[in-house]
């Protein structure tokens, strides 16, 4: 025997016959996992533990998995139940009811779904002057007078920023001045505001209505 620095290379050491306990086949181990070597392969080792079959508690359907105690069957079915459970008091995030109610409205999903209606209604396009892009829904009679048409459509248009700013009589940018500048942007914003509204726009300074001005 061969020997590396004056010791003699130890011979190989000595297996031991096992039978797997998943498929019931021998193999061989070494002797010093005699005790702990269950499984003759990976194959069998990765069948240890086999899925469970559990029963969703949202939609009641059956499915397998290898986690303890799971209820959902998968992501949807566990935001569904997340959002009734975790909802006002119940929810981490709960401060006291801190959140403006208007803005509670605006962000649920009754208003997107509203908003898309009205939006896909006008073809995407701002009533008052005809332009696309970034849209705002506009409520034709308030909220705050109106509370229960929030959500009827025919109660909503669809507007541009700047269209949405001059019905709210809000200040603009110095960008979007040029466009309300146009004469031709002002006769169709008037004209469709008086389509819409059904009343007839008079300028204050004379009492001269628009529409006799226009034929003139």
């Amino acid at each position: 025997m061969p020997a590396i620095k004056g010791k003699p290379v130890l011979s190989r050491r000595k297996r031991v016959v096992l039978r797997c306990s998943i498929c019931d086949t021998e193999y061989e181990q070494h002797q010093y996992r005699a005790k702990t070597s269950k499984y003759c392969s990976k194959e069998c080792w990765l069948k240890r533990n086999p899925p469970k079959l559990e029963t969703c508690i949202v939609c009641s359907s059956e499915f397998e998995t290898y986690q303890r105690k799971q209820k959902y069957c998968g992501e949807e079915c566990r935001n569904q139940d997340y959002t009734v459970r975790f909802t006002g008091e119940d929810s981490h995030l709960w401060r006291g009811g801190k959140t403006d109610s208007n803005k509670l409205l605006r962000t649920s999903s009754a208003f997107r779904l509203w908003r898309e209606s009205v939006f896909a209604r006008d073809a995407y396009k701002c009533v008052l002057c005809g332009e696309g892009g970034e849209l705002h829904p506009h409520h034709i009679k308030h909220l705050s007078t109106h509370p229960e048409m929030a959500f009827d459509e025919g109660n909503g248009i669809t507007l541009c920023p700047v269209c949405h700013s001059v019905i709210h009589g809000r200040r603009i940018g110095n960008a979007d001045n040029a466009k309300l500048a146009d004469p031709k942007y002002c006769d169709v914003i008037i004209n469709r505001w008086q389509q819409y509204t059904g009343k007839e726009a008079v300028l204050e300074s004379t009492g001269e209505t628009f529409n006799s001005k226009i034929s003139a």
